[in-house]
C-alpha cells in the first residue's frame, strides 16, 4: 500500500479536486470517469480485506496517537498530520497533497483494517531483495507468471534464474506509456486492460507462483489469485528494479543511501542464487 492507495480509498466525486484528478491522470490517463474510479475503489477495498498479509508505509502505521483525532475539515490539517507522520528523512517536506494521500491510508487503518489482519512495512519486500531472498523463492518455483508492463523483464528472469516465465503484459501507468515504443496507447488501463488480465488470471492456479506489479489493480488481481488457488506476490517497484529502472528513488535513499540516487536500484537487481550456507560464501569470495 501507498500514496496512490490511499488518494483513491479518499476519493469522492462530489468532493474531488482538480489537484486529485491531476494525480490519478498520472496513472491512468484522463478518460477515467468518476464511476470507474468509485468502482476501482471498492475492488481495492475487497481485495484488502481477503489478502494474507497487507504492506502498509511504516510511517503511517506507526503514527502519533495523536493523529487519530485529525480530520479532514481541521483548518490546519496538512501540518497537524504532518508532524504525526513518521516520515523519512527525504519526505519530512512533502507537499500537502502527498500528506492528504497519506491520510487515506491511516483512515482505512484505523476504520477498516480487519482486526486481526497480519500487517508489514510496505518496503519488506525490498529489506529482502536485498539478501536475495526472492531469487532463491522462485527458483524453487521454477515457473512464474508475471504480471507487469515491461517487455524486457520476462527475459532477464529466465536469462538470469533459469524459469519458465509466463507474461500477462500490461500498460505502464499513463505518465509513461510513451516509455514503450509497442505500446500504441489504444487499450486503456482501467477498465480495458483489467478486464483483460482478471480473464487471464480467473483460472484454477494450482498453487502456481504470481509475481505482480500493476499498481492499484494490482491487489484485485492479487485477489482473484489466491480465490483460484494461486500465491500472488505484489513486489510493485521491486520488479522495475530487477528490470534496472529506478522508479523508487526514496525507498532507495532511506535503504542504500551510499548510492547515487540513479543507481539505488543495483543492489537489488537479478541474482543468481548461491545455495552455499552464509559462511561458506564469505570463505569462497576469500580464496
Amino acid at each position: 500500500m501507498g500514496d496512490s492507495e490511499g488518494a483513491l480509498l479518499l476519493y469522492q466525486p462530489k468532493k474531488a479536486t482538480k489537484v486529485d484528478y491531476e494525480y490519478i491522470w498520472t496513472m491512468f490517463g484522463r478518460d477515467i470517469s468518476p464511476d470507474m474510479l468509485m468502482q476501482m475503489a471498492r475492488q481495492l477495498r475487497a481485495a484488502l480485506s481477503t489478502a494474507d498479509l497487507v504492506g502498509n508505509r511504516d510511517d503511517v502505521w506507526l503514527a502519533e496517537p495523536s493523529a487519530r483525532g485529525i480530520t479532514l475539515d481541521d483548518p490546519d490539517f496538512a501540518d497537524r498530520f504532518r508532524r504525526s507522520l513518521k516520515l523519512r528523512e527525504v519526505e519530512r517536506s512533502i507537499d500537502d497533497h502527498a500528506v492528504w494521500r497519506l491520510f487515506g491510508l491511516h483512515q482505512w487503518s484505523i476504520d477498516s483494517m480487519p482486526d486481526g489482519k497480519p500487517v508489514c512495512s510496505s518496503w519488506v519486500a525490498y529489506d529482502l531483495a536485498l539478501q536475495h531472498f526472492w531469487e532463491r523463492l522462485i527458483v524453487r518455483a521454477k515457473s512464474v507468471t508475471l504480471i507487469h508492463c515491461s517487455p524486457t523483464l520476462p527475459d532477464r528472469l529466465r536469462q538470469v534464474l533459469g524459469i519458465e516465465v509466463e507474461h500477462i503484459r500490461i500498460p505502464d501507468m499513463a505518465a509513461h506509456r510513451d516509455r514503450w515504443p509497442d505500446d500504441d496507447g489504444t487499450e486503456s488501463i482501467y477498465p480495458d486492460s483489467y478486464d483483460r488480465v482478471q480473464r487471464t488470471i480467473n483460472v484454477p492456479q494450482h498453487g502456481r507462483l504470481v509475481l505482480i506489479g500493476a499498481g492499484i489493480p494490482g491487489k484485485a488481481y492479487a485477489a482473484t489469485i489466491k480465490r483460484q488457488g494461486g500465491i500472488a506476490l505484489d513486489l510493485g517497484g521491486l520488479l522495475d528494479a530487477w528490470d534496472g529502472r529506478a522508479t523508487r528513488p526514496l525507498v532507495f535513499a532511506t535503504k542504500t543511501p551510499s548510492q547515487e540516487p540513479s543507481r539505488g536500484h543495483e543492489p537489488y537487481m537479478l541474482q543468481k542464487p548461491s545455495w552455499l550456507p552464509l559462511w561458506m560464501r564469505g570463505l569462497s569470495r576469500r580464496f
